[in-house]
């Protein structure tokens, strides 16, 4: 299930951290209809450095009704949002159905236990793995501010996602970008401090990752920068 206080457009910018082979990709964020037969993964994700990254260009433009032909679409939902004994959704089923997979890092949703089993279903089942970072507010699902400085921010978003990348490690699984959730997600659209605080903590981390970001936001031009 996706994530309905996050703003939403037809475009999502996905843009490669420091690493080699960074550079510019897009991906449509796209709901599964409930009779549409099932679609072959491809072999290789947008995500990864040694795979295909589309350009910006391959989103719908105005009087498109779809992308490009040959372009390449990521099915993505926000998952593993459960916690402890209480599940948030079918993540098995998503599984089944998409190719990339924002999993709660402990902030506004998740636990170890939770981590472990998300990313071991998702790296079982060819799925990219994203961190999905929030506000540490789990009774209000991290759809709240929390008044932070931009550093508590960039400390915050290096916490949850390293220990999102340390479960990965136990689990066989790899984290390969990240994409803010709720309330911070939707700050970071906005206000430059913000996303740039998110973006230093990205670079600062390992793995080269890539930041997941609504095309057009403060959030992609911080990634950019």
């Amino acid at each position: 299930p996706h994530d309905a206080s996050e703003r939403q457009g037809h475009r999502a910018a996905s843009v490669r951290g420091e690493g080699p082979g960074d550079g510019p990709a897009a991906t449509l964020e796209l709901s599964k209809a409930p009779d549409r037969p099932r679609v072959s993964k491809p072999a290789r994700s947008l995500y990864q450095p040694d795979g295909p990254r589309l350009g910006l260009d391959a989103a719908p433009q105005a009087g498109q009704s779809g992308p490009k032909e040959g372009a390449q679409m990521d099915l993505n939902s926000d998952l593993g949002e459960g916690f402890g004994p209480w599940s948030m959704g079918d993540d098995a089923a998503m599984l089944g159905v998409v190719t990339s997979a924002n999993i709660a890092c402990g902030g506004h949703a998740s636990d170890p236990d939770t981590m472990f089993a998300t990313l071991r279903m998702a790296a079982e089942g060819g799925v990219v793995i994203g961190a999905h970072p929030g506000y540490a507010d789990p009774l209000g699902f991290g759809r709240r501010v929390i008044p932070m400085e931009p550093v508590e921010i960039a400390r915050m978003v290096a916490a949850q996602v390293g220990a999102l990348q340390g479960v990965a490690a136990l689990a066989g699984a790899k984290v390969a970008y990240i994409k803010a959730h709720g309330a911070l997600a939707n700050l970071a659209a906005d206000r430059r401090e913000v996303a740039d605080a998110i973006a230093s903590a990205v670079k600062a981390l390992p793995g080269g990752l890539a930041i997941l970001a609504i095309s057009g936001t403060e959030l992609e031009a911080a990634g950019r920068a």
